[in-house]
C-alpha cells in the first residue's frame, strides 16, 4: 500500500494499491489513510479523477499536462517519490482532456436554470417587473 501525497501542498491525502490503480484513476481506487480513526476515503466515489481536490489544499492532487507530456505516464506522488501509473496515449479513447464543467445559474424566485449569468440577471428583471420595482 502507497501514501498518496498532494503535489500542491505536500500533504498525504490517502493510500493505494499500486496494482489497482490503472488509468483512467477512479476514485474509488483511493482509500482513507487513517481507516482505524474513521477517517473517509479522500475523494468522493463518483468524481472523475480530473476534477478531484485535495482535502486539505483545495487543488487538484495530481499534475499532468498533456499539451506538455503527451505520451508520458501519469504520476502519483507518494511519500517514496513519483509514482508512474502507465502512459497515456492522446488519441486512446480511454483519454479524453479536461473540459470545464458547466456551470448553472438557477433563479432563486422560481428555479429556473440558464446557462449564462447575463440570461438569469435579464430573467429577474421580468420578475421585479412583475412585482411593480422596474
Amino acid at each position: 500500500m502507497k501514501q498518496l501525497v498532494c503535489e500542491i501542498c505536500k500533504e498525504i491525502i490517502g493510500k493505494f494499491e499500486p496494482d489497482e490503480v490503472t488509468i483512467p484513476i477512479d476514485a474509488t481506487m483511493f482509500k482513507s489513510k487513517l481507516p482505524e480513526r474513521g477517517l473517509p476515503a479522500p475523494f468522493p466515489g463518483s468524481i472523475d479523477w480530473r476534477w478531484m481536490k485535495c482535502p486539505h489544499c483545495g487543488k487538484r492532487p495530481f499534475i499532468f499536462d498533456a499539451e506538455v507530456d503527451r505520451d508520458g505516464p501519469v504520476r502519483l506522488l507518494t511519500t517514496e517519490g513519483f509514482w508512474e501509473i502507465e502512459p497515456v496515449i492522446i488519441n486512446s479513447p480511454r483519454y479524453s482532456p479536461p473540459t470545464k464543467e458547466p456551470e448553472t445559474h438557477t433563479c432563486t424566485v422560481c428555479g429556473r436554470t440558464f446557462s449564462k449569468r447575463m440570461a438569469l440577471v435579464g430573467h429577474m428583471k421580468a420578475h421585479r417587473k412583475l412585482k411593480g420595482e422596474a
